[in-house]
């Protein structure tokens, strides 16, 4: 790294690495996993991090790049996904998960958001300047369009896709609004009625509910859920803190991170969807963007494009699809 860059990148890791307590001991031991992050900490220099869900050791990963506000996990965990600029070169990049090997997808497009698909073979992009959502190989190769003028005219809202579990279907913004896109039929589709700039968006993993910030004041913010197919909004945070932006769902689908602002105090929090409660995971100096959740004990069954995690599938009923489908 930039030896002029390493006091500042330091002393941001050191106020990074500060753990509240919880009362939730249980909620503490059934979460696990790293979050990916970023924190913007000079001009337009973003930092990618990763923090231990468990215990909140928090690692930088790489040297920092300008605009790398949007990170991703690859579905094994092994591959970080972001967008931003390298010198001369702006666009999609990925990196090894602890910050090396660093590649370079996009030299004849320029694109950001990269999401990859559940069993890691593509990502989905936004086109340059918010141009129509794009896939492409997980290596870079074969880019085509998804979606774009003159079909879908407008401009993508620069905030992160999601794609859900099942590999059917993408998330993403416009025009202030929650919209999806089946991968297959093309057809993009309305769901919400916010008109408001919303930040990030997750897909709970039994891809039943999609998950989205929404202002309630203009010093609060809830996340909210709804069926991908339409219907009412539901609030899941109204008794957790004031403002939370950038969910990211859990991959056993109990828990939530956010980035959430507590007594002006920004942080990473865990929050239990069963009751409501919050613990603090890890402060931050400025608000964490883009977090995105992975966990070891999970895998991708590329033939099956599920998340398997024998308990998880119990609880679900999936176990059975799987068995079927096998």
């Amino acid at each position: 790294m930039n030896s002029t860059l390493r006091p500042l990148t330091s002393a941001l890791l050191l106020a990074l690495c500060c753990l509240c307590t919880t009362s939730d001991a249980a909620a503490q031991r059934a979460a696990g996993g790293k979050i990916v992050f970023s924190v913007r900490f000079a001009g337009l220099e973003y930092q990618i991090y990763a923090v231990d869900v468990r215990t909140s050791e928090v690692r930088e990963l790489g040297d920092p790049f300008a605009g790398a506000d949007i990170v991703r996990w690859s579905p094994d965990g092994k591959r970080i996904a972001f967008d931003g600029k390298d010198g001369l070169r702006a666009g999609i990049f990925t990196m090894d998960a602890d910050g090396n090997d660093l590649m370079f997808l996009t030299p004849d497009l320029v694109g950001s958001d990269p999401e990859w698909s559940p069993d890691g073979q593509q990502i989905a992009f936004v086109g340059a300047n918010g141009g129509g959502l794009y896939l492409m190989d997980s290596d870079g190769a074969n880019p085509r369009e998804l979606i774009g003028f003159p079909d879908f005219p407008g401009t993508m809202s620069q905030i992160g896709l999601d794609w859900s579990p099942d590999g059917k279907w993408l998330v993403f913004g416009h025009s202030f609004e929650v919209w999806v896109v089946g991968v297959d039929d093309k057809l993009p589709r309305q769901l919400t009625e916010i008109q408001q700039h919303y930040q990030g968006q997750t897909w709970s993993p039994d891809s039943q509910r999609i998950a989205f910030p929404v202002y309630q004041a203009p010093d609060s913010m809830d996340i909210f859920a709804m069926s991908p197919l339409g219907g009412p909004m539901v609030n899941l945070t109204d008794s957790v803190g004031a403002l939370k932006r950038h969910p990211a769902w859990s991959p056993d689908g109990h828990s939530m991170a956010v980035s959430m602002q507590d007594r002006g105090k920004e942080g990473i929090s865990i929050i239990n969807l069963e009751d409501e409660t919050a613990r603090r995971l890890v402060d931050t100096p400025q608000w964490a963007r883009s977090l995105d959740w992975v966990d070891p004990t999970y895998s991708v069954e590329a033939n099956e494009r599920l998340v398997r995690s024998w308990g998880w599938l119990k609880r679900t009923g999936l176990q059975r699809s799987q068995t079927e489908q096998n």
